[in-house]
């Protein structure tokens, strides 16, 4: 089973595909810098201006620290717009079209006499879930690297109205406290996620032929899911965050605790492993 893991796992990093979704993921790490760069620049000269009129220096600092404008926290900047639209096709891109693409070229059938084909399977649902979880934390770890370069470092002041984590959000406690602990977990957090979110590709079938709609797939199950949150809360007049397209931030316009986090990353986790089980075990069967 490791052998079979390491070949889909090489498989999925040594195609186009994977690289074209680091690309894009750098891309729009490196947009997000390019707008703290400004930003930053723009309060220094702010600040050399008080500092030259004897202007007290309150609040020319608030909005400068490397927490608040990372791309996982600051929601207003372009980077964080195009990387919440982007990360689930960033995730899918590398290798949920892998298992499709074996089944409609005949591959499995020539796989499937030569090893177990449960171990196939799970080998390439773990490459889909590595791979696809790796091309969504890349550009939050890449984005944070970078930013702290330059945005200066600085623990997040609670009372920062341009920061939107409140208390009962998600590791909020740690977030104003050891800011660095709290991006580490969120960067491995995404990774869960996306790596989930690319395994919903095994949702759409074995034979969908077309690339290009078996990665858009798990976007347009999250944009389903979004367009039915407003008629679930008005029934349920729920309080959270349930929308998975948004979890990948830890600032949401909703409480977004820690339960429902976990809870999204293992239903969908669950839920994609086993369609894809039954799929496996029927072509077993035929």
């Amino acid at each position: 089973m490791r052998q079979s893991i390491k070949l889909e796992l090489w498989k999925a990093i040594h195609n186009k595909l994977f690289c074209f979704s680091v690309a894009i993921g750098v891309f729009i790490a490196l947009v997000n810098v390019l707008e703290n760069y400004g930003l930053v620049n723009r309060i220094v000269s702010r600040i050399e201006y008080n500092i030259a009129n004897n202007i007290p220096l309150s609040n020319s600092c608030e909005g400068c620290s490397l927490f608040v404008n990372w791309i996982a926290v600051k929601r207003i900047s372009l980077g964080s717009q195009l990387f919440q639209f982007m990360w689930p096709v960033l995730a899918a891109m590398p290798y949920c079209w892998s298992f499709s693409y074996d089944c409609t070229k005949g591959i499995y059938n020539q796989l499937a006499t030569r090893s177990d084909i449960h171990t196939y399977y799970f080998a390439k649902y773990c490459a889909t879930f590595i791979s696809g979880g790796g091309c969504v934390a890349f550009p939050l770890f890449l984005n944070l690297m970078l930013n702290a370069v330059v945005c200066p470092y600085c623990i997040p002041n609670v009372n920062n109205s341009l920061v939107g984590i409140f208390d009962g959000w998600s590791l909020s406690e740690l977030f104003y406290t050891y800011p660095w602990i709290h991006a580490i977990i969120w960067i491995l957090y995404s990774f869960f996620l996306g790596g989930s979110v690319a395994c919903l590709s095994f949702l759409s079938g074995r034979r969908m032929r077309f690339v290009v709609l078996k990665i858009l797939f798990p976007l347009i199950v999250l944009l389903i899911i979004d367009s039915c949150l407003p008629l679930v809360y008005s029934v349920i007049n729920c309080h959270f965050e349930m929308s998975p397209l948004q979890m990948v931030f830890a600032s949401t316009a909703k409480q977004n605790p820690e339960w429902i986090l976990l809870g999204v990353v293992i239903l969908f986790t669950g839920l994609t492993y086993y369609s894809g089980y039954r799929q496996v075990t029927k072509l077993e069967v035929i």
